[in-house]
C-alpha cells in the first residue's frame, strides 16, 4: 500500500471506525471473568453506597430523589474526571480511546450466558437454566416454563444489545471514549438500583430518567439497524405496548425484527406485573434463541459497517 494511500486510510475522520470494529472484534474474542471486569467494581460500588445512604424507603419521596442524584453525583463525577484527564496526558490517545471503549461495550458475558442457557434448555435442565437466567435478569425465574426461561432470555439479550452496544458507540461517535465509558457506568448504576426492585422506586428514579434520555435516541438507531439485520416489514409492523414505556417499545421493534411476540406477565420482587404483550404474533419457539443470536451478530455487523459509512461521508463532506 502507498503512503498517500496509508495515509487515507489513517485519517483522523476514520480512526473512530477501526477504533469500534477492532473493539468488536476484540470484544468477541478476549474472555475477560466478570470478577476482574472494571464495571464489576462499579456495581459493587453502587450497591455498597445505596446500603450505606438507602437503608430504608421510610422517608419521603423528595428525600429519596435527591439522595439518588447526589449518590450517582457523587460515586461516578470522580471516576469520569480520572479517565478524562488519562485522554490528555496519554501517549497514544487512539490506543486508549479503543481500550476504554473495549470496557464500555462489554456484551461477552450476556451473550456467553445466552449459550449457556441453550444449552442447557438443548439437555432439558430447566433448573440450571433458570439459575443461569436469574443471574443477568431481575425478574423471578424459578417458576418459569423452558417457553418463559426461551422468551426472557431472549429479551434481556436484545435489550442489553441496545443498551449495551449500540448506546456507547453512538456517545462514544458523538463525544468520544469518555462519554461512552460515563453512559456504561451510569447505565451500570441504574441497573443495581433498578425501580423492578420495590426500595430502588424513588431512589433510583434521578438516575433511571438520566438514562432514558440518553438511551432515547439510540434506541431509535438500534431499531434502524435491527430492521436492516432483520425484517424491516416485522419492524414497522409490529405491536406497540399500552403503555408510554421507552423498554416496551423498543422490545416491540425488536421483537418485530424477529418477528415474535415478546413481553407479557412477569413477576418481580413478588408481584406480578401485566406487562403487555410486542412485537410479532408469534410464540417464541426454541430455534428461536439461535435466531437471535445470529440476529445480535448480524447487527453488530451492521453496525460497523454503517459506523465505516458515517465516517466516510464525514471525510467527504470535508475534503469537497
Amino acid at each position: 500500500m502507498n503512503p498517500p494511500d496509508l495515509q487515507l486510510w489513517l485519517h483522523p475522520t476514520l480512526i473512530p471506525a477501526w477504533v469500534i470494529i477492532g473493539v468488536f472484534i476484540a470484544e468477541a474474542m478476549l474472555p475477560i471473568s466478570a470478577r476482574y471486569h472494571p464495571l464489576t467494581i462499579i456495581r459493587i460500588l453502587a450497591d455498597r453506597m445505596a446500603a450505606r445512604v438507602h437503608p430504608s424507603t421510610q422517608r419521603s419521596v423528595s428525600q429519596q430523589r435527591i439522595s439518588g442524584a447526589l449518590g450517582f453525583i457523587v460515586l461516578l463525577t470522580p471516576l469520569i474526571l480520572i479517565v478524562a484527564l488519562f485522554t490528555h496526558v496519554v501517549e497514544f490517545p487512539h490506543l486508549f480511546d479503543a481500550i476504554v471503549l473495549f470496557f464500555a461495550c462489554e456484551f461477552r458475558t450476556c451473550r456467553r450466558q445466552m449459550q449457556r442457557i441453550i444449552h442447557a434448555l438443548e439437555h432439558e435442565h430447566k433448573s440450571l437454566a433458570r439459575d443461569l437466567l436469574s443471574t443477568f435478569v431481575l425478574r423471578q425465574t424459578n417458576t418459569l416454563s423452558p417457553l418463559g426461561i426461551g422468551k426472557a432470555s431472549l429479551e434481556s439479550m436484545l435489550l442489553r444489545f441496545s443498551y449495551q452496544v449500540i448506546a456507547p458507540v453512538f456517545w462514544y461517535l458523538l463525544f468520544g471514549a469518555v462519554a461512552a465509558l460515563s453512559y456504561r457506568m451510569l447505565y451500570e448504576v441504574a441497573q443495581m438500583w433498578n425501580r423492578q426492585q420495590l426500595r430502588f422506586i424513588q431512589y433510583g428514579a434521578p438516575i433511571r430518567w438520566t438514562v432514558n434520555l440518553l438511551q432515547w435516541l439510540p434506541n431509535h438507531v438500534a431499531v434502524f439497524i435491527a430492521a436492516i439485520a432483520g425484517s424491516p416489514r416485522g419492524v414497522l409492523s409490529s405491536r406497540k405496548p399500552s403503555a408510554p414505556c421507552l423498554r416496551a417499545k423498543l422490545l416491540a421493534k425488536l421483537g418485530g425484527a424477529l418477528e415474535v411476540e415478546l413481553g407479557g406477565p412477569a413477576f418481580y420482587d413478588g408481584i406480578k406485573q401485566r406487562l403487555s404483550k410486542v412485537g410479532g404474533t408469534r410464540q417464541v419457539v426454541f430455534s428461536d434463541l439461535h435466531r437471535g443470536l445470529q440476529s445480535v451478530l448480524r447487527m453488530q455487523m451492521v453496525c460497523a459497517v454503517l459506523v465505516l459509512l458515517f465516517c466516510a461521508i464525514h471525510y467527504g463532506a470535508r475534503h469537497l
